[in-house]
């Protein structure tokens, strides 16, 4: 229920950025884009059981706050490119 907006503002948002460097290359954007989400969702679970069948349920959980961390300051250090 609370995705929804988030997945449908995203798509939005990246074809709108897309469109605006190169058109001809939206179809192919949206597909990876796609195609990198839904692997994501099906491998993350798959990934996150491994973890925890061999480590524990709180092994995979830092793991999992460290990707996080890892992605929030990456996220930090992106150049702004909104005009």
């Amino acid at each position: 229920l609370c995705l929804g907006p988030v997945v449908t503002l995203t798509i939005a948002i990246m074809a709108d950025q897309v469109v605006k460097k190169d058109p001809r290359i939206l179809g192919t954007s949206l597909g990876a884009f796609n195609m990198v989400r839904w692997l994501g969702a099906a491998a993350g679970p798959m990934i996150a059981g491994l973890v925890m069948e061999l480590e524990g349920a709180r092994t995979s959980f830092l793991v999992l706050a460290a990707l996080t961390g890892l992605a929030t300051i990456i996220a930090f250090f992106l150049k702004e490119t909104m005009e």
